[in-house]
């Protein structure tokens, strides 16, 4: 991942763990989602990275609201705003 986004140094990401990358309907009726790979670094940067071997039709908004389930679920009553972690999505494609 260090190579994807270019960090070295004291940029890098030095640790990252693999979480839970199933997401479930947040509303009655909505739809499950699940993540190839979910990871959090060191930093508390959330990272989805999605691998799409066949010709989907739908990927950018898939990828758009996979992205946005990860960075929603980060949020809990009374938050600020400011302190939601960093969301990145990576998306290798086979176009």
């Amino acid at each position: 991942m260090n190579a994807l986004l270019h960090r070295e140094g004291a940029d890098a990401i030095a640790q990252v763990s693999v979480a839970n990358s199933e997401r479930t309907a947040n509303r009655y009726g909505g739809k499950t989602k699940r993540l190839d790979i979910y990871a959090q670094t060191d930093r508390a940067e959330r990272i989805n990275l999605e691998i799409q071997v066949g010709r989907e039709p739908a990927t950018v908004p898939r990828a758009l609201l996979y992205w946005a389930s990860v960075f929603e679920a980060q949020a809990v009553q009374g938050m600020d705003y400011q302190d939601l972690a960093p969301t990145l999505s990576i998306n290798v494609l086979n176009l």
